[in-house]
């Protein structure tokens, strides 16, 4: 039903609407995530692996990965990107994690890449901002 506005005075102002959560075509999708994350391994795991330069690459792959997602510009969306290099000689590796969090914005991926020389692990973590 319309109100009518008298003279002089202002209509009602209109209710400010809030985002709660994201579109479906804005989620995060870990299928996408690890098609980025596949290419990079891929890129950068090419040579044999050294310790001393072991802490740098762990950086540069989390970095450009960082950006990559970021480069999806999912709104609201923040990453949490761990990767993990180990020298290949056969050992067996476990790494576990445990996390807070809302499962209906809220994701994961993982995407692991091993050769004759190292072994790659890398965990996204994409958490939704309120």
């Amino acid at each position: 039903m319309d109100r009518m506005v008298k003279k002089g005075t202002t209509a009602p102002a209109k209710q400010q609407e809030y985002q709660i959560k994201p579109k479906n075509k804005e989620k995060f999708k870990p299928s996408k995530a690890k098609e980025i994350i596949g290419k990079i391994l891929d890129k950068k795991l090419v040579e044999a692996y050294l310790a001393d330069k072991g802490q740098h690459l762990i950086k540069e792959i989390a970095e450009l990965i960082k950006t990559d997602l970021k480069a999806l510009n999912l709104p609201r969306y923040k990453y949490v990107v761990q990767v993990f290099i180990g020298d290949q000689k056969g050992q067996g590796v476990r790494i576990g994690g445990r996390c807070f969090w809302d499962n209906d914005t809220d994701c994961c991926c993982f995407e692991s890449r091993t050769n004759d020389y190292l072994f790659c692990l890398v965990s996204v973590y994409a958490i939704y901002t309120y």
